[in-house]
């Protein structure tokens, strides 16, 4: 999947080429170690830097890599979700302070 990185051409391919890749090693050990001992996150680390086409939405997906429990765009889904329920206790604000607490730095080396 490394090469689908490389023929990014926009942010928002890109983004959607790292999600790919994070998706497909997700609990899947033999993709996950591949990734981890093949030399695949440094491979990685040099094509984004090779890139240079950087934003947001590429910086949540990389963030994704190395935080384990974070969705990359689920601040924001809450955030239009609080402007309509300020005051429910129900709300996603009252939820995304306890989803934020389950986040697990992962070693990514």
């Amino acid at each position: 999947l490394l090469p689908i990185v490389n023929a990014s051409q926009s942010s928002s391919s890109l983004a959607l080429s790292l999600r790919m890749i994070r998706e497909s090693v997700r609990r899947h050990p033999p993709n996950l170690e591949m990734l981890q001992a093949g030399g695949g996150y440094r491979m990685l680390a040099l094509l984004l830097r090779q890139k240079r086409i950087m934003d947001v939405t590429v910086l949540d997906q990389c963030f994704a890599f190395a935080v384990h429990g974070f969705v990359p765009g689920a601040s924001d889904k809450e955030s239009s979700k609080n402007k309509t329920a300020k005051n429910d206790p129900n709300s996603a604000s009252a939820l995304s302070k306890v989803a934020t607490h389950r986040w697990v730095f992962a070693d990514l080396d």
